[in-house]
């Protein structure tokens, strides 16, 4: 594991550890009558990587919008603002020529290190959040360094 995915972790654990169970709390007012505060809940932060160009695979189909960075078997669900997603969605349709074929991108973004919340997307271990697809190309064997046969 990289060293600041270990510490963004291990920040996230101990965050996490930290949410009191009970929001509201009495306190005795000096005429010895009890008055309650109630705490705004705690709102839960998602630990995310630096923004970073991603280089790897992606899928798309009935239920599967995954990236799978090079070198890597970890697979991540892809999210992003509506437009951006369509317009990787578009650049995929003219990539692939079979449904659920693989292609190279080269994808600006960052993980979020929480699994989404609900539906298929909730199988996987994160998310990538995708901000720009710099590159959707046919899969080849040059894709992530490899080396032409």
């Amino acid at each position: 594991m990289k060293p600041y995915l270990a510490a963004v972790l291990a920040c996230f654990l101990m965050c996490a550890s930290c949410v009191p169970d009970d929001t509201a709390e009495k306190k005795a007012t000096q005429d010895g009558e009890e008055t309650t505060q109630t705490a705004a809940p705690a709102v839960a932060v998602q630990p995310t990587s630096p923004t970073t160009i991603w280089k790897g695979h992606y899928i798309f189909g009935h239920e599967s919008n995954t990236f799978r960075p090079c070198g890597s078997d970890t697979v991540y669900w892809l999210v992003g603002d509506r437009r951006t997603v369509e317009r990787l969605k578009m650049r995929y349709a003219q990539a692939a020529t079979d449904p659920y074929e693989e292609v190279y991108v080269e994808l600006k973004g960052k993980i979020i290190y929480a699994p989404p919340d609900e539906g298929v997307a909730a199988g996987y271990p994160a998310q990538l959040r995708l901000e720009e697809a710099l590159v959707v190309k046919k899969k080849s064997d040059m894709d992530c360094g490899g080396k032409k046969k």
